[in-house]
């Protein structure tokens, strides 16, 4: 069920990692809180083109600027040191069109309700991206379980991280630009951390801090593997999702005017575009983008076209008004002889 309205905390500005973002990332951060196609465990379609016509004199560079900024890698050098490094407040995975607002789980109470937490495990299954995954597995592992009396948000918790763990190992969703000058001690880079002493809902139980993961008690302690081993090679079978450019050919056009004569091209293609660049997870892959769109013009036009009238068994009229209407003269003529010849009584 799509979003109605969403939670921000007033400690927000309490924040000192989120009061250091500019204007523009923290107005964006709020913007994808507030999306009606966020599901319940903190993913949406990443769309800048869409986001970027939501603002006037905004552009999709204004939108990318931003969002790296959540994403904690627009900082001073490609490999900050770990004094002026932040843990991201969301995970964009570029090739599956996917952002993971990271801490909406835990911070907007969702797993504290166990049916909404179901939801949104229902949700997860839709994910497509492994590093999205493996951060939302990151996340489910630092859930205060302690601080809930509800045996079935355990046991929906456990489920959902075992959900996560079939399809682990997973590669860091965050991985440094150049391991190979990390310090030895410094962990993985995954976007987690203890945070600060009032917790705000964003990063960790602050915004950006850094650190290792906490194991308070009743807190799920993450497994190695988890966080390592390099992604799969990606199978060119799944398709691509639809670009933000997508646009129609001279080509399709000529097709279109051929073979759907009474359907409104533009405003169809904006319905297909609409349609599929809210799509998430593996749904919203295709492998032909042109071919895709013509079975959508298809259809409209399948539901346009004129349809003849009748019965299955009785083929409808192709007269004109006009020969209609001497049928219907001819007949009242052929009553009048025969009223005439007195072979019709009235």
């Amino acid at each position: 069920m799509a979003r109605t309205e969403a939670r921000i905390f007033v400690t927000i500005w309490r924040d000192e990692d989120f009061i250091a973002l500019p204007p523009g990332p923290q107005r964006l951060y709020m913007f994808l809180l507030s999306q009606h196609d966020l599901s319940h465990c903190g993913v949406l379609p990443l769309l800048p083109q869409r986001w970027a016509s939501k603002a006037t004199g905004m552009s999709v560079a204004d939108v990318e600027r931003d969002l790296k900024a959540l994403e904690g890698s627009a900082y001073p050098s490609g490999n900050p040191s770990p004094e002026i490094a932040r843990t991201p407040f969301v995970i964009v995975d570029r090739d599956t069109g996917e952002v993971l607002i990271r801490s909406l789980l835990r911070r907007d109470g969702i797993w504290k309700q166990p049916n909404v937490l179901k939801q949104a495990r229902d949700s997860a299954d839709q994910i497509e991206s492994r590093h999205i995954r493996g951060a939302l597995l990151a996340e489910l592992y630092r859930l205060p379980l302690d601080e809930s009396g509800s045996d079935l948000v355990k046991r929906v918790t456990e489920e959902f991280i075992q959900d996560l763990e079939k399809a682990g190992p997973y590669p860091s969703p965050n991985p440094s630009p150049n391991p190979s000058s990390d310090p030895p001690d410094e962990g993985n880079g995954d976007p987690s951390g203890e945070g600060s002493a009032d917790p705000a809902q964003g990063i960790g139980e602050g915004y950006g801090s850094s650190g290792g993961f906490p194991n308070s008690p009743g807190t799920l302690a993450p497994t190695p593997s988890s966080l390592s081993a390099p992604p799969p090679k990606r199978d060119r079978k799944l398709g691509t999702r639809l670009p933000d450019d997508f646009t129609v050919t001279p080509e399709m056009v000529t097709w279109f005017r051929e073979h759907c004569p009474h359907v409104d091209g533009k405003r169809e293609t904006d319905q297909f575009t609409d349609y599929w660049q809210s799509k998430p997870g593996k749904e919203g892959r295709k492998l032909d983008w042109a071919a895709t769109w013509r079975r959508w013009m298809r259809t409209a036009e399948e539901r346009s076209g004129p349809r003849a009238r009748g019965t299955p068994s009785e083929p409808a009229s192709k007269s004109t008004g006009a020969e209609r209407a001497q049928e219907v003269l001819n007949a009242g003529q052929r009553v009048q002889r025969a009223i005439d010849e007195g072979t019709l009584k009235l």
